[in-house]
């Protein structure tokens, strides 16, 4: 039977295994740990907990980085196939910038211009209309 009464013992032990690259769900597949539903409730009502996941997921896509160059360097090796490591990397890289899209996404740069460069100047239109009587 899945354990339901929160712990800070098991909030560590989920938030330590998350930041190690295991699933949630992996997790929680474990008899002695809550199901998933209980932990996504506690995220919910528990700010200490929710700052602490979120904490565990941002090392989680470092864990993701680094078990790519561990990958990489496997190829280079020759101890895994090209093509099977292009399929993995590509997955872990996807994850890693969902994870932490500050850190690991793609960056994207807006450039705000009017005609030929000129800055954009901003114009505001207020109408004011009369109250009816």
């Amino acid at each position: 039977m899945a354990r339901t009464s929160y712990s800070d013992a098991i909030a560590d032990e989920i938030c330590r295994r998350l930041s190690e690259g295991e699933s949630l769900r992996s997790i929680c597949r474990d008899d002695h740990m809550p199901d998933r539903q209980t932990v996504l409730n506690w995220q919910n009502n528990r700010p200490e907990f929710s700052a602490k996941c979120a904490r565990a997921r941002d090392a989680q896509a470092d864990w993701l980085q680094d078990d790519m160059a561990d990958i990489e360097r496997d190829v280079l090796t020759g101890a895994l196939d090209p093509q099977a490591a292009r399929v993995v990397l590509s997955s872990k890289q996807w994850r890693a910038s969902k994870l932490a899209p500050k850190k690991y996404g793609d960056r994207q740069h807006l450039e705000h211009t009017g005609a030929e460069g000129s800055p954009l100047i901003p114009v505001l239109n207020v109408t004011i209309s009369k109250p009816r009587s």
